[in-house]
């Protein structure tokens, strides 16, 4: 009986010693709704993600079935037999031989799934970039490709005839530099090629205004650094940065700057508010 009492007391004071339950207090205000895109567009959403995703795979394939084939069909003895050939004594010729039949080769080889995908770009409305200006920057690539190829090229097979058991350290010592002079060059020298940069006022005075309007819940706030116009920096001012289609402007202090691939398509440019 005396056991039964102090269990129930222990029981007792257990229950006792629990805090109680608060219900929390109705938010105040309107509650936030969630977006959702219309289900038209969702459905063309889910439909662009599930093709760039086979597209991606069945590139990824075929691009082992070519390089498997250049294999077996021995191209590399064979564009290394034309260069010596075509240039016996300078070793730099024969690497920008080598190097730009090769990449010529495999590029062309893999242009049907870059021409699909940039097909699927334009179905689904994704890119505003024409046929002609999207060949236009093919090519520059191809031609900035077969450069950086044949002078990678000329340095790897002149370390590996100076050290044929280190060549492997001493190149990845010499690519330091050259990726890090690139990373700087780049922005200056490569990108002007695919891009075009002006100021957005000129082409399009009235999107500057309307652009820092709609951006301005999800605008990008920079101290400083190369994202931000000189003019923004020397006025101690704020970019506000959005994506148009396929472009990054920057609007700041009235004056956008923009970059597209293809500059007749900055006509057409409509922003609705």
């Amino acid at each position: 009986m005396l056991r039964r009492l102090i269990l129930i007391a222990v029981f007792a004071a257990a229950a006792l010693a629990q805090p109680p339950k608060l219900t929390p207090p109705p938010p105040a205000g309107p509650q936030v709704k969630t977006y959702s895109l219309p289900a038209d567009k969702l459905q063309k959403a889910i439909d662009y993600s599930d093709a760039r995703n086979r597209a991606h795979f069945v590139g990824v394939g075929y691009s082992l079935l070519v390089l498997v084939t250049l294999l077996a069909w021995k191209v590399g003895p064979k564009y290394r037999d034309w260069a010596e050939i075509a240039s016996p004594r300078w070793r730099i010729a024969q690497a920008f031989i080598f190097g730009s039949l090769l990449t010529l080769t495999v590029d062309l080889l893999d242009l049907p799934v870059s021409l699909y995908l940039q097909k699927l770009a334009l179905q689904y409305e994704q890119s505003v970039q024409s046929w002609v200006s999207w060949f236009r920057d093919w090519a520059l690539g191809e031609l900035v490709g077969c450069i950086l190829t044949g002078f990678l090229l000329w340095i790897l097979y002149g370390v590996m005839r100076k050290s044929p058991r280190r060549w492997w350290f001493y190149f990845w010592l010499a690519s330091i530099p050259i990726v890090v002079f690139l990373i700087f060059i780049s922005p200056v020298v490569i990108d002007p090629l695919f891009n075009k940069y002006e100021p957005l006022e000129a082409r399009q005075p009235l999107l500057v205004g309307q652009i820092a309007r709609v951006s301005r819940p999800w605008r990008a706030r920079y101290s400083g650094g190369s994202d931000v116009p000189d003019e923004c920096q020397r006025e101690g001012q704020h970019a506000e940065c959005v994506c148009v289609g396929h472009r990054r402007v920057q609007a700041c202090g009235g004056v956008g700057y923009h970059h597209a691939q293809d500059e007749h398509a900055a006509d057409s440019l409509r922003l609705r508010t």
